[in-house]
């Protein structure tokens, strides 16, 4: 399986269309300081597969765009999937 830091340091950059099987990576329990652990478990959601797509952007400056659902989903399709040019 390729996580996303495998997609970000790929050579050459995939494919638009291109879809990959990822899994959420944050590790909140080697945190020591109480207030960052707290700050970290809101960042954080359920360690569970998800699909990123990655799509050539349009009217962009940037190579990639990079799509994959949000961790909190508020019920508009739109807003419930991240994006990152």
């Amino acid at each position: 399986m390729r996580t996303l830091r495998h997609i970000a340091n790929a050579e050459p950059l995939p494919a638009g269309g291109q879809q990959f099987e990822a899994r959420d990576s944050l590790d909140i329990s080697v945190e020591k300081s109480a207030d960052a652990k707290a700050c970290l478990r809101s960042l954080a959601w359920t360690n569970s597969k998800f699909t990123v797509t990655c799509d050539e952007p349009k009217n962009s400056r940037y190579d990639l765009l990079v799509r994959f659902p949000s961790p909190i989903a508020n019920g508009d399709p739109v807003n419930d999937r991240v994006a990152m040019e």
